[in-house]
This record gives C-alpha cells, sequence and structure tokens, in this order.
C-alpha cells in the first residue's frame, strides 16, 4: 500500500481572518508502487479527476483482466472503475479532463462510446457520449491545446475538421464548433502543442512548412493563427513533444540532431523566442516521447532511449533544471515508456509497452514513488490568497483562484499571478464561510497532448462531525463519508470493535465533496470490518 498523503488543515484566527491548508508527502525510492492495472497492449496516455481517478487510453482491449477497449478508469489504488466503459474503437492517443468533470478524447478511432465520433470526442462523466461536442477530425488526433478562453487548439493528420478544410491544424470552440478565424495548415503531422503566457502556439511535428512557409518541425503561431516570423529553431528531424516550464522556456523532444544550429541530440531547450539554451544538452540515443515538468525544476524524461546525458537510463530518466542527469533516478523499463503524468504527491505514472518497471512486474501501466517530497500550501489572510509550490509536486499553469459557500457552485474565478515558488492574489474580499480552491492546469502523456488540472481547497473550520454510512460495490464496502469540504479526514478500521484501541489507518482524504464516497477495495475477503472516520489534523 502506498504511503498515504499526508494533510494538515489549521485555523490561525476566528472566521477567515487566516486559513491555511498544506499537504507534505514523504520522500520514496523510484520503485512501483502496489498500483498494478495489468494491461495487455499499449497505455499511451493518461490524466488524473479531481476525485482521484485515473483515466488511461491507449491500445489496450484488456485492463485488469476484464475488457476494456482502450480506454478506462481506475481508482487511485489501481482498481478498475467498473461504473465506465465508454470504448473505442481504435487507438486513443489523448485525454484531457476538463474542470467541469468532462473528458475530451482523441486518437485514431471512428467510434467512441458505442456512437459515431470520428477522432475527437468529449465524454460525460460516467462515461457517455456527449452529443453536443462533434467536431469530426478526418484523421487522426494527436494532440490538443486547451486556450484560456476554452478554445481549443488540435493537432494531428487530417484534412477536415468541423466539416470545412483544415491541414492537420485548427481551432474549436469550446462547445466543439470550428472557428473559423484560425487556420494556418502544416503540410504534415503536428504532434505536439504548448501555450505561451502571451498567447503563443509553439507547433512540433514532422512538417516541413507551417501556413505556408519552410519550418523544419517546429514553429509558432500568433493567437489568431498568423506565423510568427521571428520564432524559428529548425529541428533536423521530428519533434515529438513540447513541454512548457515555469520559466518561459521550451522543452522540446523528437528524433532530431540538430537544432537551431547546434549539435541536440533528441533533446534541447529554447527560450520563449525560439533561441537554443547552449547550456542545456543532455541528449539521448534513441526517441523521446513525454516530459514531466516538476515544481523543483526537474525534468523527468521518457521515451526508447537507453542512454540519457552520456549515462544509463533504460527509456525513463529525471534531468537536473540545468540538464545534467539526476544520479539518484533510475528506474529503468524494459521497453518504450510513452507517457508521464505526475500526481498531486509527486507519484509518477508511466505508461508504455513494457513489461517490466523499475525491476517489478508491469504490463504496460505502473506508477513509481519518487525520490523527492512533494510540498505544497494554501493559505488566505483575509485578502491575500498564496499557493506555494515545491519538491515534486507536478509544475502548474494558468492558475485560477475561485470560491464557494454551499460546496456545489464554485464562483468569482480570478486569475492568480506567479510569484517566487508558487502563484498569489491579492485583493480579495470573500464571504467569511467562504471555502477557497485553487486550481492549475498540467499536461503530459503521450507527446504531452494530454491534460487535467491539479487542485487544493481551503475552508472554514467547523464543529460538524463527519457522518458515515456503508454499502456494497463489486463486493467491496462503499463508504459515503458526510463532512466538510477542503478539511483532511482519516478512514480507519478495525476488526474486532473489543479490540477498539488497535484502529488501523485506510487512508486520508481531503473532502472535494460533501457527501464524497470512498471504496475499500482492499478489504478483499474479509469476513467483517467496522469503520471510523475522523478529523486529520
Amino acid at each position: 500500500m502506498r504511503d498515504p498523503i499526508r494533510l494538515r488543515v489549521s485555523n490561525l484566527g476566528p472566521a477567515m481572518a487566516s486559513l491555511a491548508a498544506s499537504l507534505v508527502c514523504q520522500a520514496q525510492s523510484p520503485t512501483p508502487d502496489a498500483f498494478n492495472p495489468d494491461a495487455n497492449s499499449t497505455v499511451a496516455c493518461s490524466a488524473f479527476q479531481a476525485d482521484g481517478k485515473i483515466l488511461l487510453g491507449g491500445s489496450f482491449t484488456l485492463l485488469g483482466g476484464q475488457s476494456r477497449n482502450r480506454i478506462a478508469r481506475v481508482n487511485g489504488d489501481g482498481s478498475l472503475d467498473t461504473s465506465f466503459n465508454p470504448g473505442a474503437n481504435g487507438n486513443v492517443y489523448l485525454l484531457a479532463a476538463q474542470a467541469d468533470g468532462k473528458i475530451l478524447v482523441g486518437g485514431a478511432f471512428t467510434v467512441l462510446g458505442g456512437q459515431a465520433c470520428s477522432a475527437l470526442g468529449r465524454l460525460d462523466a460516467d462515461g457517455t457520449l456527449d452529443f453536443t461536442f462533434n467536431p469530426q477530425a478526418s484523421g487522426t488526433v494527436d494532440c490538443l491545446a486547451t486556450q484560456p478562453d476554452g478554445k481549443i487548439v488540435v493537432g494531428g493528420f487530417f484534412s477536415t475538421l468541423g466539416g470545412q478544410a483544415r491541414t492537420n491544424i485548427g481551432r474549436l470552440n469550446a462547445d466543439g464548433t470550428l472557428d473559423g478565424t484560425f487556420n494556418p495548415s502544416a503540410n504534415n503531422t503536428v504532434y505536439s502543442l504548448a501555450l505561451q503566457d502571451d498567447g503563443g502556439i509553439v507547433v512540433g511535428g514532422s512538417f516541413a512548412s507551417l501556413n505556408g512557409q519552410p519550418r523544419n518541425c517546429i514553429g509558432r503561431l500568433k493567437v489568431e493563427g498568423s506565423l510568427d516570423t521571428v520564432f524559428d529553431p529548425q529541428a533536423s528531424g521530428f519533434v515529438n513533444t513540447l513541454c512548457m516550464q515555469a520559466d518561459g522556456k521550451i522543452l522540446i523532444g523528437g528524433e532530431f540532431e540538430s537544432l537551431g544550429g547546434y549539435s541536440r541530440r533528441r533533446l534541447a531547450r529554447v527560450d520563449a523566442d525560439g533561441n537554443v539554451d547552449p547550456d542545456f544538452d543532455p541528449g539521448a540515443d534513441a526517441s523521446v516521447y513525454s516530459f514531466a515538468v516538476q515544481a523543483d525544476n526537474r525534468i523527468l524524461v521518457s521515451g526508447a532511449f537507453r542512454m540519457l546525458g552520456g549515462q544509463t537510463r533504460n527509456r525513463i530518466g529525471r534531468l537536473e533544471a540545468n540538464g545534467r542527469v539526476d544520479t539518484t533516478f533510475d528506474p529503468a523499463a524494459n521497453e518504450t515508456v510513452f507517457s508521464l503524468a505526475l500526481q498531486r504527491d509527486g507519484g509518477i505514472l508511466v505508461g508504455g509497452l513494457f513489461g517490466t518497471l523499475g525491476g517489478r512486474t508491469r504490463s504496460s501501466v505502473g506508477r513509481l514513488s519518487n525520490t523527492d517530497p512533494a510540498t505544497e500550501s494554501l493559505t488566505f489572510d483575509g485578502s491575500t490568497l498564496t499557493w506555494l509550490r515545491g519538491g515534486a509536486s507536478p509544475e502548474v499553469s494558468r492558475v485560477s483562484f475561485d470560491s464557494t459557500t454551499n460546496g456545489a457552485r464554485w464562483i468569482g474565478e480570478s486569475r492568480a499571478t506567479r510569484i517566487a515558488g508558487g502563484w498569489q492574489k491579492t485583493g480579495l474580499s470573500l464571504p467569511t464561510n467562504a471555502t477557497i480552491r485553487a486550481l492549475g492546469f498540467v499536461n503530459g502523456g503521450l507527446e504531452n497532448g494530454s491534460s487535467w488540472y491539479v487542485e487544493s481547497i481551503v475552508g472554514p473550520a467547523t464543529t460538524n462531525q463527519p457522518a458515515l454510512s456503508i454499502s456494497q460495490s463489486s463486493g467491496s464496502p462503499l463508504l459515503r463519508i458526510v463532512a466538510d469540504v477542503g478539511r483532511p479526514y482519516a478512514v480507519e478500521y478495525v476488526s474486532n470493535l473489543a479490540s477498539s484501541n488497535a484502529w488501523q489507518f485506510l487512508n486520508s482524504l481531503l473532502l472535494t465533496n460533501n457527501p464524497q464516497n470512498y471504496l475499500d477495495s482492499s478489504a478483499g475477503s474479509t469476513a467483517r470490518r467496522f469503520y471510523r472516520v475522523r478529523l486529520n489534523q
């Protein structure tokens, strides 16, 4: 069982004069934990939901021994979510978990959720197809980039999108209709997209021209779709993946041997205008497919390589911010790793076509503990809200703060400003009974084409005692917890009430809903368990 996330909420004054929530996850060696969904073929992408469940996509048809056609959802412990089974008839290359709970799915399919859906669709949270979103790409969709205004830039290998001619790149409105003002075109596949803070759209792929102008596998579009004439690094081979860093620099991975006139073997970094970072040159001996950036600026890298930065690293490694190989991190996979995704607690979700990970049997998907602690704190002093993030926490972008007074409807979204070590918003005036949420955007997966949100919640302390009821789901106890949103609770059990001093810790929960369900899949065939839920301070 994984080490639990340890959470603490403290109130430093009356009402909301000062609120704080913090998360600290203990450092671990880079070895697989018990998470083992067991896919029968490639896991190419993943995304995290706010409730802790994990979406998986790829070419698999079995997961955990049960039929799941190329898309599935698992619980935080890796057990299959039996309520979610939309299915796709072709490979799934990307998953994007939206803030409203809906899920964008892209790939090479023509059927999704049992309905005709060409290459790009949207599912409701229960896995049913959202018929209101129907852009109909004519080929494959490899990547998405959701803009702050809700519009969605789409890349892949297609000739039409939304019923109109669009060559390998286009943009949709939030409802899935085509943005008729955006039509740059690329003459070959677009594999990866990255959004800059100023609205610039960095495009990577196998193309030789972008918007009718020469661009070797990488270029940048302005927000309206015109080509940026300044940005032109000129890669000598395919660009598979792009990833933005907190400082605005761009990580580039792929098949190239040179970039911007510099010798760069499949890995490089450029500044916001495309100038090559002369000090960043780790190099890899084979393809790079995915990045994941930690809040401490360390960079997880995956692909088909066996050498990284001149050292043996089998398909997965980690770089220091300066590009040097992290000597403490060497889990190894025996075949290609296509997908990396960082959990809120620093856990590293790994997907690909491997049979072993970190020396343990893992079929195409596994999760590594992290060598570094993940740190996070959300504080409000009555007017200033500060979200600090560090260590192995996933790096986030486009952070917003909002609030609720009823635990259901979030209002007053406000964009935060990046500060040293995190994000901040000043001059806030909120109700004294408000619960506050910080929401940050994260990319990952194959070609960094998938996305999700990391959230942290803090709310006012109350004297409400948690209420607990129990039912059964798929043979396991299902706990229904009624308590305060934004506060941490410990779930404990004992097999015999006569030994009530021997309560065993089961898990910790930071409530994001009220009520909130928790499935105890560890109970197995245990004849009897008694449960309790208590505030974890």
